[in-house]
């Protein structure tokens, strides 16, 4: 059975694969307590579609590379464009034309 995570985007430095940052809630046996834990996964984006922020939902595949074994299923939720990206993109149109 393969397995499926929601996590956030933390890193898209490389091509075509992006880091995912998964948290999960557990639970102590002894003193029912609970934690938070954080695992990231490398995950195939094939495409490039992903950016930094975005909450994504990643499966298990077959092995990839070294340490990914995970690919893209669908983008959740976009985080919004910023102030910053939105004027980078107008400067960039600026010059085209």
């Amino acid at each position: 059975m393969s397995s499926v995570f929601l996590g956030q985007v933390v890193g898209t430095k490389m091509i075509k694969t992006v880091k995912v940052c998964v948290t999960s809630l557990k639970l102590h046996p002894v003193i029912l307590q609970y934690w938070n834990t954080k695992k990231v996964y490398l995950a195939h984006d094939e495409h490039s579609l992903c950016k930094e922020g975005d909450m994504v939902l990643i499966k298990e595949t077959r092995k990839l590379s070294k340490k990914k074994r995970y690919t893209i299923l669908d983008i959740v939720e976009r985080m919004p464009q910023t102030q910053m990206e939105s004027s980078t993109q107008v400067g960039q149109k600026f010059l085209q034309s």
